[in-house]
């Protein structure tokens, strides 16, 4: 009896042990979580009402202050350009005599460094240079934009396509915010067909770099960034016209933008 109480008594002691020992023992689960179409490319005569920036000619009519809008959808997986072909037009900014060049006090439009710039120091004006080429639809559109003084929010610069006269165009605005504006000129009437918004590509402020697209086909606009598709617009109303390339300081804050690399090609 003796010998089964010291036995009964060390296994009680033992359980009292063990227990206290499982009592400190804590668990973690750890889980991982899971048609060919015919281009044409044409040297044409450059109305001389745009050769030099004036005090007289509007080149940004009836264009809203920009403001905060809706973000678009952006598609980047979605092949938006499909029938780009062959280059039809190449452009390296080296010969000054097929864009208008000048130096003014409203600003200046110089091709330095195989870049085309426009500048505006202190002064609340727009200048523009158009090139001596007319393009017939359809065409896609590349060139290279470094943007190195953008302060001012309203302050835009951008690129003129189909331009036909003053009254006559469409254009692709962005302003300092990194939003852009799609409007069409015709009759003199001015018509966004894109308002400003946003998008993931081109950021506020400068310096900065960046490629922009536009593929026109028809009626069909298409614009891209860094070779990623923004949105898309109808315009039924213009078709050829000329390239031009544009810069407008609202507030009287400088401004610098370079325009290079100009390619366009034929679409299939």
């Amino acid at each position: 009896m003796r010998r089964n109480f010291f036995r009964n008594g060390f296994l009680t002691l033992l359980l009292i042990i063990f227990s206290s020992a499982c009592g400190t023992v804590q668990l973690y689960s750890l889980v991982d979580p899971t048609g060919t179409a015919t281009q044409s490319v044409q040297k044409t005569l450059i109305p001389t009402e745009v050769l030099l920036p004036t005090s007289t000619i509007q080149w940004f009519p009836d264009t809203a202050t920009p403001r905060p809008l809706s973000t678009p959808t952006v598609h980047p997986t979605i092949n938006k350009k499909p029938d780009v072909g062959k280059v039809i037009l190449s452009d390296v900014f080296q010969d000054d005599s097929l864009w208008q060049t000048f130096r003014s006090d409203q600003g200046n439009a110089v091709i330095a460094n195989e870049e085309l710039t426009l500048a505006i120091q202190q002064s609340a004006v727009s200048i523009a240079s158009y090139a001596d080429i007319t393009l017939e639809s359809d065409f896609y559109l590349s060139m290279d934009v470094t943007l190195s003084i953008c302060s001012a929010a309203s302050d835009v610069y951008g690129i003129s396509f189909r331009y036909g006269d003053k009254d006559n165009y469409d254009r692709w605005l962005i302003n300092c915010l990194g939003q852009s504006r799609l409007e069409r000129r015709y009759g003199g009437k001015m018509l966004p067909l894109v308002d400003w918004h946003s998008n993931s590509q081109i950021r506020p402020g400068a310096p900065q770099k960046y490629s922009l697209g536009i593929r026109v086909r028809g009626s069909s606009l298409r614009f891209f960034v860094n070779d990623t598709f923004l949105f898309e617009a109808e315009d039924n109303l213009l078709t050829g016209g000329l390239i031009g390339l544009l810069a407008r300081s609202e507030a009287g804050a400088p401004i610098t933008v370079s325009f290079s690399n100009l390619t366009v090609y034929a679409l299939e």
